[in-house]
């Protein structure tokens, strides 16, 4: 044995399936053993013949045991051994397995074919076996060679070969006396096999309820009978679970024939009661095992499904996994030694597998213990031999895969959680792999080479499927990790902590994390509806909410930093001598891509200083732009509206659906999104516009040193433009490099406010970051003979500038920076000199602050709600977003329009489509004015009426044309009662194809609900 035999679980070395495994023949039906189909010679291999049964069935201890408490009794070889044995097991517990291995041993057991399957054990030569399956009878009973039989006791009597001497008691139901069960019985070895009788109990009932008392008095003078016999034997199988399947059936039967379901009831407690007093009776005399027990599960799972299984390769196996188990944390008992031998006994299924199957999936009533766990692995291990995955050295949980449709039929509708398939299909598996496991299985493929994400959410699933209390549901986070580890691929355990646990909190919906466990839950989380009501918040209240962002942001810092945040356009940046930053709002496309030069929606804010670019921008050197990259802006949006949701939520969790319990998990969330809507702004808005040090438009990234989580954004503005750009200096200058690089060369002198206004229009420049550092650099410049001051007659030199004092220097027109050779040859500094004080200017400290007016509606009708100017596709998607999270009619629409007079074609395009319906009535008020020669103005308002005559038709052409227009304002009403909502959204978007750069506002009134 060597390292050469740790090979994959479908190399044919290590294990063989049986070929109906592989082919697809072994079906539903094959593996539902019937007694009754043994018995009539119509079940289909193996079970149809005593040589193939024996071959193909693990024979469990419990099972052997039966055979020879039973056979020995039969035999006489074990006098003592209990002649009534009771199999009360659920669905798929042996019991049918056990009843035909009876029936088979019985009659075939001295045959020498058959004799080695039952060593040690003694099969009398004069056997006879009686056989009654509730499942068969009708309401009237059954046939036996065209023999019509109406009792149980009857077709006992006719299967001993006794029933003409008792015909009158089965035609009469007359219950048989103790003597006549004990003369039909005889002295032969005789073996009672009898199945499905809560079945039978509630079949006859329906018919007879008086029959139901009469077989519970049969079967306890048989169980009399039987024990007092020296070499007789009663077997009774009893599922678990079969009375109420029956009943549920029963129910059903008789609601539908007698349109009630008072009788079925009736007939169910009857027959229930019945059972009960059986049971009873019995109790005092049977002998109760169960022929399964949860170790026998893995060997009937191997005998059942696999030819041949190499003992070497689970050897070597149980050695790999045993060594990659030493390396991880937790849990402490998959490193022992003895589960490296369950590893080798289980082979090729994991441990872990066959534990979750008996304990977790089997506590479900509809799936059929080890007939289901057949099932289930038949489809999966077809699956491996087709797919042949590199790393499939054990079958481990995450191999019942969700992706198969027959395994997610099997493991929904198959146990009763139909809910649960849309639920897997938006989270683990879908067709066309849509699903989010899916999605993020595919961006990792290159890397990961194993679907990990997938191989996770199987997992929780199959340990989530259990009945009982929700905390035995899931799996613990650490042993889940653990499960899908796989020796060969240390990165597979690390990848599962590191980045696929995170993901269950963002981006599944299903899968929610209760204390240490993982749990696949049946109702969206908590945070899954944070982030469905999300879809309903519009892209201009996330724009709003982000805006709030920036404004907490830039609050407080130098305040010689002036922040204007989403100019409408360059007219709303003021143009003046201070350092100001504009934050563009990325919803009006002012939006940078990755290594792309700034468009030109966004230069016209450093190069104009009006909305019609018509206007230069005299301070362009002192004018700052930060602007959004597009590879942030999608996060940023979405967290905005996340936010947004969740403040919605926490308002009244309950009326979204979220249980009081929750509730904490909507407050840690909200607050998570508080913080994360500050760290996606400072990561989305890293793209700085300015003039350069060489008098060039530049475009530069962010630099997070200066824009950490604990700084504000003013401070981080400030640290770029000293540090990073150069473009301020927080200290005096050096007067030369003022007197070389600001001063024109060959100027003689320039007004102190000239000088100020230089640094702040030239591009390229750096800028003194207060007036102040600007005096002192003016008072420093003249100490060191530089420049002297003029002021009318009165000229300041560095002997007397300390008697004027830096506050009494003004920045105005009045006083004069001469350059000291200019003023030396001018005679300036002959003359005397006298002090004055000047006038003082105001150095213009104050701060623009904008307000943000907040309004929240509540309540129903009427409504009014106002959307920002945006381009008319953003516009036409938030009134869809906002239209579909409300309940409401619109009767008024007012759409605005300014600065493009051009945009006017669109709007009048809207009204000749709309002219036609009679029940839209329609307004529309126009205003153009150009202020310089040739000086034009016109301003109109008219109604539907008029807007179809010629001259209106003639000013609305006109204003079409003056595109050299300063001032455009433009509103048409639409008032039409019960709009049609997707005539609307689509007359909005139309104004896009004929105005792409305009920006359109809105205003719809109406009656509706406002959360």
């Amino acid at each position: 044995m060597t390292r050469d035999m740790f090979l994959p679980i479908w190399n044919s070395t290590a294990c063989v399936p049986r070929p109906e495994v592989i082919s697809g023949m072994l079906t539903d039906s094959d593996l539902a053993l019937s007694l009754p189909a043994v018995i009539g010679g119509s079940a289909k291999p193996p079970y149809n013949d005593p040589r193939t049964f024996f071959a193909a069935t693990y024979m469990t201890q419990n099972m052997k045991h039966i055979l020879e408490f039973l056979f020995g009794r039969l035999s006489g070889a074990r006098p003592d051994a209990n002649p009534i044995i009771v199999l009360d097991v659920g669905f798929g517990g042996g019991k049918t397995h056990t009843l035909v291995a009876l029936f088979y041993a019985a009659k075939y057991g001295t045959d020498s074919a058959i004799s080695p399957n039952l060593s040690g054990i003694p099969i009398p030569q004069d056997m006879r076996v009686v056989t009654v399956s509730g499942d068969e009878y009708g309401g009237q009973g059954i046939m036996r060679h065209d023999t019509p039989i109406s009792t149980l006791w009857g077709d006992i009597f006719w299967q001993l070969g006794v029933y003409e001497r008792f015909r009158q008691l089965d035609l009469e139901r007359i219950v048989p006396s103790l003597d006549e069960v004990r003369s039909a019985i005889g002295e032969a070895p005789t073996l009672v096999l009898l199945d499905e009788l809560p079945t039978y109990l509630n079949l006859v009932g329906s018919s007879d309820k008086l029959l139901i008392e009469k077989t519970v008095q049969f079967v306890q003078r048989l169980v009399n009978v039987i024990a007092e016999k020296d070499r007789a034997a009663l077997v009774i199988a009893i599922a678990g679970d079969a009375y109420f399947r029956d009943a549920e059936n029963l129910r059903e039967r008789i609601a539908k024939a007698m349109g009630s379901s008072d009788e079925a009831e009736m007939v169910i407690a009857e027959a229930k009661q019945g059972m009960d007093d059986a049971r009873a009776f019995i109790r005092r005399k049977e002998y109760v095992i169960s022929p399964i027990e949860e170790t026998d599960a893995v060997h009937i799972l191997k005998k059942r499904l696999f030819s041949s299984i190499s003992l070497d390769a689970a050897k070597v196996t149980a050695a790999s996994y045993h060594e990659l188990y030493q390396g991880i944390a937790e849990p402490d008992y998959l490193k022992n030694a003895d589960y490296a031998n369950k590893i080798e006994e289980s082979y090729p299924f994991h441990p872990y597998l066959t534990k979750l199957l008996y304990e977790r999936v089997a506590t479900i009533d509809r799936f059929n213990n080890t007939r289901g766990a057949l099932r289930l692995l038949t489809r999966t291990v077809r699956r491996i031999w087709s797919e042949k995955e590199e790393d499939a050295y054990l079958i481990h949980p995450f191999h019942i895969e969700l992706a198969d449709s027959g395994i997610r039929d099997d493991l929904t509708y198959g146990v009763g959680e139909e809910k649960l398939r849309n639920a897997i299909e938006a989270d683990v598996a879908q067709e066309g792999g849509g699903s989010v496991a899916q999605i993020l299985d595919r961006e990792v493929s290159d890397k990961w080479k194993a679907p990990l994400h997938r191989r996770t959410c199987n997992t929780i699933y199959l340990s989530s499927l259990a009945t009982g209390r929700e905390e035995d549901k899931g799996i613990n986070a650490d042993l889940l990790a653990a499960v899908l580890a796989v020796p060969g691929h240390p990165d597979y355990l690390l990848r599962v902590r590191d980045q696929v646990f995170p993901t269950f909190k963002n981006e599944f919906h299903y899968i929610d994390r209760k204390g240490t466990r993982y749990v696949f839950v049946r109702e969206l989380s908590p945070l899954r509806v944070i982030d469905q009501e999300a879809r309903n918040v519009t892209d201009q209240e996330a724009t709003k909410e982000i805006r709030t962002g920036l404004e907490d942001l830039f609050s407080i810092g130098p305040d010689w930093i002036h922040v204007e945040i989403f100019p409408q356009d360059p007219s709303r940046l003021q143009d003046d001598k201070v350092i100001k930053l504009a934050i563009l709002n990325p919803n009006l496309h002012h939006l940078l891509h990755e290594n792309d030069l700034p468009p030109e929606s966004v230069i016209k804010f450093l190069t104009y200083r009006d909305a019609q670019s018509m206007k230069f921008r005299q301070f362009k050197n002192d004018t700052f732009l930060l602007v959004a990259e597009d590879s942030g802006y999608a996060a940023m949006m979405n967290t905005a509206k996340k936010l947004i949701s969740a403040k919605r939520i926490r308002k009244n969790p309950k009326s979204f659906g979220i249980p009081q319990d929750r509730k904490q998990d909507v407050e840690e969330r909200f607050s998570e999104l508080e913080k994360s809507i500050y760290d996606d702004i400072r990561g989305a808005f890293c793209k700085f516009i300015y003039y350069n040090n060489q008098g060039r438009i530049s475009v530069a990234s962010l630099n997070m040193n200066g824009y950490g989580g604990g700084k504000n954004g003013k401070d981080m503005f400030a640290y770029h433009l000293e540090n990073i750009f150069h473009r301020i200096k927080n200290d005096i200058f050096d007067p030369g490099y003022v007197d070389n690089d600001v001063m024109s060369p060959g100027t003689p002198y320039l007004s102190m406010l000239s000088l100020f206004e230089t640094f702040h229009a030239k591009p390229g420049v750096i800028i003194p970051a207060t007036q102040a550092l600007f005096i002192d650099t003016i008072k420093r410049g003249v100490e060191e003979k530089k420049w002297i001051l003029k002021r009318g007659n009165n000229v300041y030199t560095d002997r007397d500038i300390g008697e004027l004092g830096a506050s009494n220097l003004a920045v105005d027109k009045g006083t004069e920076v001469w350059r000291w050779n200019e003023a030396k040859e001018r005679g300036l500094l002959d003359k005397p000199t006298e002090v004055q004080t000047p006038i003082r200017i105001d150095d213009n400290k104050g701060k623009n602050v904008p307000i943000i007016q907040k309004v929240l509606q509540e309540g129903p009708v009427p409504f009014t709600y106002a959307f920002q100017e945006s381009p008319a596709d953003n516009l036409a998607r938030d009134l869809e977003t906002y239209l579909r999270s409300k309940s409401a009619k619109v009767d008024q629409v007012i759409i605005r329009t300014s600065g493009d007079s051009s945009s006017l074609n669109a709007i009048n395009n809207v009204i000749t489509a709309l002219s036609a319906e009679q029940a839209c009535d329609i307004s529309l008020e126009v205003e153009a004015r150009r202020y310089t020669d040739p000086k034009v103005n016109i301003e109109f308002s008219s109604n539907k009426a008029d807007l179809g005559s010629p001259f209106i038709k003639i000013l609305i052409d006109a204003t079409q044309r003056m595109t050299n227009s300063e001032s455009f304002e433009a509103a048409v009403t639409l008032r039409w009662q019960e709009f049609p909502l997707e005539t609307l959204t689509e007359k909005v978007r139309s104004l896009g194809r004929l105005a792409q750069e305009s920006l359109f506002s809105m205003e719809i009134s109406g009656v509706g609900s406002h959360r």
